[in-house]
């Protein structure tokens, strides 16, 4: 694969399904379990009801939350990306991740690190 890094910003959310290789995304959560400022079309777009449960199908994914477990909506985007894009028939490739900045970080992400079962 040729990887990428790429902010979701820049990346068209409808153009997800057709991504070449795995993806990993790491998500941070703004203010009450909010999306941040760069995810919000993403967010919008995945949160459609009307999107069809296998669109997403050929993405495999990785997903890691960024957070701090002294706030309320403790990782809520790492939460929320897992489990829709799941809905939406992408494959998962290794257990969701939840990074605890109030915490090792770096042992949170190597516990998620290693291949889904």
């Amino acid at each position: 694969y040729a990887a990428r890094a790429l902010d979701l910003e820049e990346l068209p959310p409808e153009e997800l399904g057709g991504v070449e290789g795995p993806c990993v995304f790491l998500l941070a959560t703004h203010g009450e379990g909010d999306p941040t400022d760069n995810t919000v079309a993403f967010h919008r777009w995945a949160s459609d009801a009307s999107r069809e449960p296998g669109c997403l199908a050929a993405l495999q994914y990785a997903a890691f939350g960024l957070g701090n477990t002294q706030y309320e909506h403790y990782n809520s985007m790492g939460k929320w990306v897992d489990a829709r894009l799941s809905a939406l028939g992408a494959r998962r490739l290794a257990p969701l991740g939840l990074g605890d900045d109030d915490g090792d970080i770096d042992a949170d992400l190597r516990r998620c690190s290693r291949p889904a079962a």
